[in-house]
């Protein structure tokens, strides 16, 4: 099924709501009672097993665009993600789960292209990676974790690539490496 074709069904709303649902708690997905459209607004899409996302729609130049509220699902059944468009283009903090329901990632979004801080998390919620996006790749200083949430490597991206001085640490914080990097190329390794 089309993504535009997609926009037009949500079998488990009627079209044109506005606001929150009165009923959500009676829903097979009672999510859809936080999911608020703006005035000339509707809601869109379908979740499962029709579809895997619903959202606000609005009609631009005669097309139905997202605009808005938005929540993917997993083909199973659980949410997947929640954030907003505009324009048919993702904005704002998005955030992601794994199916089990822990976090995955909190994203940052600026008219469709990745902007700004991101954190991963492994499952179970413990942080994995932190660092900036800009234009849609990783950018400055990121800060990768173990899964028991201490620091293991920390170094600089330049245009998504590893760029000068990466460090490998212990548990306790102690450095034990180096590398240095230039354009993605590993130039060299030392022991601390």
């Amino acid at each position: 099924m089309t993504h535009r074709a997609l926009l037009l069904l949500l079998p488990l709303l009627a079209c044109g709501k506005k606001g929150p649902l009165e009923n959500a708690a009676d829903l097979a997905y009672p999510e859809f009672g936080d999911l608020t459209c703006a005035e000339q607004h509707r809601f869109g899409g379908a979740p499962p097993p029709i579809g895997t996302e619903i959202f606000c729609v609005s009609e631009v130049t005669g097309t139905p665009t997202r605009n808005g509220n938005a929540i993917r699902y997993y083909p199973s059944g659980e949410i997947a993600a929640r954030g907003d468009y505009r324009y048919d283009k993702q904005i704002g903090e998005w955030t992601v789960w794994y199916r089990d329901g822990s976090l995955k990632r909190k994203e940052a979004w600026l008219n469709g292209i990745a902007e700004g801080t991101w954190a991963e998390f492994h499952p179970g919620g413990v942080r994995r990676a932190q660092g900036p996006m800009i234009e849609g790749q990783r950018e400055g200083l990121w800060t990768f974790f173990d899964e028991e949430g201490n620091r293991y490597l920390e170094g600089h991206y330049s245009n998504g690539h590893e760029d000068g001085v990466w460090r490998e640490y212990l548990p306790d914080g102690t450095p034990v490496r180096e590398r240095l990097y230039r354009d993605g190329r590993l130039l060299r390794q030392s022991e601390l």
